[in-house]
């Protein structure tokens, strides 16, 4: 038996992206080797990180965003937790003290947005379910954590972000039902 393999031939749009992704890579390699060699040279903080960092998040969303879980909920989960990382970089190499303020404030609003994305087209989107669940688990844990360890002058942002995470999941339990359940085998099934 003769198997022929048949791919489908590239369309304009994608052969004119990967003539951008290629033209446009190099600046960006030019640009975070020249942050790297730049703050070894001055010394100092590690500024360069979080150039590296910002760099990744511009090139990940913009030139080569992913191929799997390409939809709303999924690329905005996505976006919230590399600007979380990129808040956290800069609060520990730059300018301590203010993320356990402004993260979860970010995650929070994030949380809010998703669940209406979420709601609002809630027969498409309960496909999508697991990366808004996820985005509401860690929440909930880093809130409670959060809590717990630090004893800081405004905990109100960790009690809001966990009280709104806490309702984000017990509204998709109630929203999904059985399927919930489900859902979360099939995700970790092995």
């Amino acid at each position: 038996m003769r198997v022929d393999l048949v791919y489908p031939a590239l369309g304009p749009r994608t052969r004119a992206r990967h003539q951008i992704i290629a033209w446009v890579k190099w600046p960006f390699l030019v640009a975070a080797l020249a942050s790297t060699v730049v703050n070894i040279v001055v010394g100092g903080r590690a500024w360069s990180v979080v150039v590296l960092w910002g760099l990744w998040v511009v090139w990940s969303f913009t030139l080569a965003p992913g191929l799997i879980d390409v939809n709303r909920i999924s690329q905005f989960v996505k976006l919230v937790a590399d600007v979380v990382v990129l808040l956290v970089l800069i609060d520990l190499l730059l300018a301590p003290g203010w993320a356990m303020t402004v993260v979860p404030i970010v995650c929070f609003s994030a949380l809010i947005v998703v669940g209406a994305l979420f709601f609002t087209d809630f027969r498409r989107q309960r496909h999508n379910v697991m990366p808004m669940l996820t985005l509401a688990a860690l929440s909930l844990v880093f809130a409670v954590t959060g809590l717990i360890a630090w004893s800081g002058p405004t905990r109100w942002p960790l009690i809001v972000m966990a009280s709104v995470a806490f309702g984000l999941l017990a509204a998709a339990v109630v929203a999904l039902g059985a399927g919930f359940f489900a859902g979360v085998r099939k995700y970790f099934h092995t």
